[in-house]
């Protein structure tokens, strides 16, 4: 558990205020004074320095007045990283996406609005994270107000040790992929209560990370369930599921049968609660179950893919097939653990990464940051 630094290595909190929350980087003010840190932020005493000095770095400027804003009111503050010496261009760059990010928000909006309010927080990542880096997020809250107020936000999250902004990639090779499919599964089980355009994230989508978790920010409208509109959704990294198939389960097939990679269907799921029954000698059917129950199925040589919640079967690159060498070992293409499983995955020289998420999603509204947890179909309110 990571444990809340001592005064002396508490991050600095020079003129600030507290962060409330996850939803707190959607309570935009006209002006802020001074940026806003976590303060007694809970971080690993190991890596403390590298967070406790990009902090220290950040300060706050007032919004440039642009030329040509067309009589928009223009308010608030953007963060700025002091330069420090050996990564006088990674901070350079750092302060030019900020200012980038800044004028995207005014372009968008600049014939639309009256007035725009800019702020922003850093939050600084947990324990969870330590493995593959501290990491320090700069949240810049933008709202442009009009006959519509819109909300966004842009951020960038920064490695401390090598002052670079990361993507969630870079988090996990799998994390976006995943994080995008759950989004997506979410709203198709309630489309009701969803926005029908929202077809998930791309790499381009913002995110932060705070604590222990990664946290997907939402601008209005985006991604809307029921009457409410969902400002963050949070992932936590306890419940990521990651294992490593090793390459003496995997095969390549050759370019003329599409470059395809095979995976040992019962290695694949092994791990993630599901178990495998032998091809069928009537049928050459092999069930999936996960606590007895019947998940999915797949027919040796028929392409057709089923999955329990699905309409209708699907087809895949190839249809399964046997092992040429190991008697009974089922070969899927990969793609199946991603498609009809809805796994994430990923090759890489060790063999093949397949990751899952074991948590009901938890959006929060924004407004009196209540939760919405989606569980089995049902949506929820948490008081």
């Amino acid at each position: 558990m990571a444990k809340t630094l001592s005064k002396s290595k508490t991050l600095n909190i020079r003129k600030s205020v507290i962060v409330a929350g996850l939803a707190a980087v959607f309570a935009v003010s006209a002006v802020i004074a001074q940026p806003v840190f976590a303060n007694n932020a809970a971080v690993s005493e190991q890596t403390t320095d590298y967070a406790q000095n990009l902090v220290d770095g950040i300060s706050s400027q007032l919004v440039p007045q642009r030329v040509g804003a067309m009589g928009v009111t223009i308010t608030g503050r953007l963060p700025r990283i002091a330069m420090q010496q050996g990564f006088e261009e990674q901070i350079r760059i750092l302060n030019t996406r900020f200012l980038t990010q800044f004028d995207d928000f005014l372009d968008a909006h600049r014939t639309r609005a009256s007035r725009l309010e800019y702020s922003f927080e850093v939050s600084v990542s947990g324990e969870a994270f330590d493995e593959i880096g501290q990491f320090v997020s700069v949240i810049i809250t933008m709202r442009a107000v009009g006959a519509n107020t819109t909300e966004a936000a842009a951020t960038t999250v920064i490695n401390a040790q090598t002052f670079e902004a990361v993507s969630l990639s870079d988090i996990h090779p799998n994390a976006l992929q995943l994080i995008s499919n759950r989004l997506v599964e979410s709203a198709q089980a309630q489309p009701r209560l969803h926005n029908s355009n929202f077809n998930g994230i791309n790499s381009n989508h913002p995110f932060y990370l705070e604590n222990d978790s990664i946290v997907i920010p939402f601008a209005s409208g985006a991604f809307t369930i029921a009457h409410r509109n969902v400002r963050t959704v949070t992932f936590p990294m306890a419940a990521f599921q990651h294992e490593l198939i090793p390459l003496n389960h995997i095969m390549t097939l050759p370019p003329e049968q599409y470059n395809v990679v095979l995976v040992n269907l019962a290695r694949g799921l092994r791990d993630f609660g599901y178990t495998t029954t032998l091809p069928s000698p009537a049928t050459q059917t092999v069930n999936i179950l996960q606590n007895g129950m019947l998940i999915s199925s797949v027919t040796l040589g028929e392409n057709s893919y089923f999955y329990r919640d699905a309409e209708a079967a699907r087809s895949l690159e190839l249809a399964p097939r046997l092992h040429p060498e190991i008697a009974n070992r089922v070969m899927v293409p990969m793609s199946f653990f991603r498609d009809i499983m809805g796994m994430a995955t990923t090759v890489t020289p060790q063999g093949v990464l397949i990751s899952v998420f074991n948590q009901a999603l938890i959006p929060t509204d924004g407004q009196n940051q209540n939760e919405i947890g989606l569980t089995d179909g049902q949506t929820t309110l948490s008081e």
